[in-house]
């Protein structure tokens, strides 16, 4: 399987934001990158962050990419280890007071419940 460097979870989603994509390639895409963000899930069960216990700027690129997930019909919550990691990444203050600069109220953390 690929390393977490080959994954090249920004271009898997790239499809789905494009209106001139047909709906059936849209559905291979979300299934392709379910298979990726299962392979992070899978990496993130055994630690807090991607590098292991220090958050690094991987960890915020992977909680932007995440978040596109609602955008385009893919729920992170079928992932438990990813869904705590955006929102363990989404409760450091500098996460929140980047999302608050931006004054981006529909990019929100996923909630659990």
């Amino acid at each position: 399987m690929a390393g977490l460097h080959q994954l090249e979870l920004h271009k898997g989603f790239s499809p789905l934001f494009r209106p001139d994509t047909p709906d059936g390639y849209k559905q291979v895409v979300r299934e392709n990158l379910a298979g990726r963000l299962g392979y992070v899930a899978d990496h993130l069960a055994s630690r807090n962050y991607l590098m292991g216990d220090q958050f690094t700027v991987a960890d915020g690129y992977l909680f932007t990419v995440l978040g596109w997930g609602r955008w385009v019909g893919i729920d992170i919550a079928r992932w438990p280890s990813l869904l705590a990691f955006q929102q363990r990444v989404g409760e450091r203050q500098s996460v929140r007071d980047a999302l608050a600069a931006e004054a981006r109220p529909e990019i929100e953390v996923h909630q659990q419940g």
